[in-house]
């Protein structure tokens, strides 16, 4: 998950009612597991280990979901047993929102890395005096992007702050002059960047793969497996943290031949963390 949000309000209510409709008991199936996921790429994992899981004995029942706000709530009404489409900053800002619902990670499996793109340069290091760096318009992504660029050493942020929620106000040093251009809709910044109109661009991988550009060639940087802290987890109720089901599903989510489907499908668009 990267935090792009929200679908129209009947499309919430439609899934609400199906949830509604086909909630499961209070007792819980020794032999089933309800899990919410986004339609790629964790449905697609979840499907993948789904026959495995079927022959040590547990059905695993996938429901998509195409927002970033009801899986939550279906978990915490115990209208799921799990969820799988966030990574823990998300879920820590929804439990700020939501106290009441006593939700934790069961555990990290992929992650989405940020990558920079150029045409013009290999590396970050080769950025000239005022480039241009373009990236979606979605707040939650601006921090992340200038704390790379920290960690780069090509400026530094003030003192005092979370990195990660950092915002162009926040650069204390910008000895390049590097212009932070985070104002286009996520789509669009393919096209423009084929069409030469800045130095450096943050894509997101399914953008950047759905409009042609190869992740092998013009990618500058790639943001380290290792940075878990944005890794996407299953998550599910604090009361369910020994449930011999989850041990199960997390056995298998982070088998070797998981990892490898990860990796062989989703391209680096999505990598397994460690």
């Amino acid at each position: 998950m990267k935090l792009t949000v929200f679908k129209k309000l009947g499309s919430l209510l439609l899934i609400s009612l199906a949830l509604s409709a086909c909630k499961p008991s209070d007792e819980k199936s020794k032999n089933k597991l309800i899990i919410g996921a986004s339609s790629t790429p964790h449905a697609e994992i979840l499907e993948f280990i789904k026959p495995q899981l079927a022959k040590e004995g547990l059905e695993l029942d996938i429901r998509i979901f195409n927002d970033y706000i009801i899986p939550n709530q279906a978990l915490a009404e115990k209208e799921l047993d799990a969820n799988f489409f966030q990574h823990v900053p998300y879920l820590n800002k929804t439990l700020a929102d939501h106290p009441d619902w006593k939700l934790i990670s069961a555990g990290a499996v992929h992650m989405h890395p940020y990558r920079f793109f150029s045409q013009k340069y290999k590396s970050l290091q080769d950025l000239p005096n005022g480039a241009k760096m373009i990236s979606s318009n979605n707040l939650a992504q601006h921090g992340h992007i200038l704390k790379l660029f920290q960690d780069e050493g090509l400026i530094k942020l003030r003192d005092g702050i979370d990195p990660d929620d950092s915002t162009i106000d926040d650069i204390v040093e910008n000895p390049r002059n590097i212009k932070f251009l985070f104002t286009y809709d996520g789509p669009l910044l393919p096209q423009i960047y084929k069409n030469g109109e800045a130095d450096v661009a943050s894509i997101d991988g399914h953008f950047a793969i759905n409009a042609g550009l190869d992740l092998t060639k013009e990618v500058i940087y790639t943001e380290p497996a290792a940075n878990s802290k944005f890794a996407n987890v299953v998550v599910i109720r604090e009361e369910d943290k020994n449930d011999p089901r989850i041990a199960k599903l997390m056995v298998q989510l982070k088998a070797p031949e998981t990892k490898k489907f990860i990796l062989d499908t989703f391209k680096g668009e999505a990598v397994p963390v460690p």
